[in-house]
């Protein structure tokens, strides 16, 4: 990436929820969305993180769905033309495939996905849109299992046969198809979404320190960005989550990915 600045960052957190009256009472009943306490100190680290990033960095708070969906419209309707990239940072309390704003409402992952497609964000076509969600996925908790020493088998490597995808590209030309005068692209392509757990699974914050997600992927970002690509860094930043948290407590993100190249951020940090 050259852009100068990289692109936007766009964080959104809610903190404290207000549930609108539209909700029903079994519907407030289920969902007792309490204070994230802690949620200001992922702020602050992901403002200084995107700023050192050289992204143009947006910071809303405490937003309901109405408000919540025009923040994507307007920023989704920005002229990125002069960016190499778009970030979106998501924290507040979540189920699989949800995310709840500040009135108890929510908001489908997809949609959120959807504003940012390569057809409905023509500015950001073909660029990296990255997505980080610190939300629980669920009400389960991850528990942890003694790991065993590593076997003789761990070292041994697969090779993948590339024959087939070989063939179907020659049997495509063989057709007729021509993609010689340009480029098609799928409209979901070079998306990347930063999961701070897995399916089915609740994400953890201190109170104090806040989210060990953003904890580590700060971490992670401001000592390796300056010479490894997103996707690496998501990894080691897997592995620090899992060293936290008790036999009964733990955690991993799940980063999954549509990106067609490697992404680096070459900071200089």
């Amino acid at each position: 990436m050259t852009a100068r600045p990289r692109g936007i960052a766009l964080i959104i957190n809610n903190e404290t929820f207000n549930p609108s009256k539209e909700l029903t009472k079994k519907e407030l009943e289920r969902e007792k969305l309490e204070t994230r306490l802690g949620s200001d100190k992922d702020i602050a680290a992901l403002e200084k993180l995107f700023g050192a990033l050289d992204f143009k960095v947006k910071t809303r708070r405490d937003i309901g769905r109405e408000d919540f969906l025009k923040a994507l419209d307007d920023v989704s309707s920005e002229n990125h033309e002069a960016y190499s990239c778009f970030a979106l940072c998501l924290m507040s309390h979540g189920e699989e495939g949800l995310f709840y704003c500040a009135d108890g409402q929510t908001v489908p992952i997809e949609t959120i996905q959807d504003f940012f497609s390569n057809a409905q964000c023509t500015t950001l076509k073909g660029k990296p849109k990255l997505f980080f969600i610190q939300a629980c996925r669920g009400r389960q908790k991850e528990k942890g299992v003694v790991k065993d020493s590593p076997s003789s088998n761990e070292s041994e490597t697969s090779t993948v046969d590339e024959e087939g995808e070989q063939k179907e590209d020659e049997e495509l030309t063989d057709r007729g198809w021509n993609f010689s005068f340009q480029q098609i692209i799928p409209d979901h392509a070079d998306m990347l979404m930063a999961y701070s757990t897995v399916t089915g699974y609740a994400s953890f914050r201190n109170p104090r320190e806040g989210s060990r997600f953003v904890r580590c992927l700060v971490e992670v970002f401001q000592e390796k960005a300056g010479y490894e690509d997103v996707l690496s860094m998501l990894t080691m930043v897997n592995e620090r989550i899992g060293n936290m948290g008790e036999i009964d407590s733990k955690q991993v993100g799940q980063p999954t990915s549509t990106l067609t190249k490697k992404l680096f951020f070459w900071p200089g940090l």
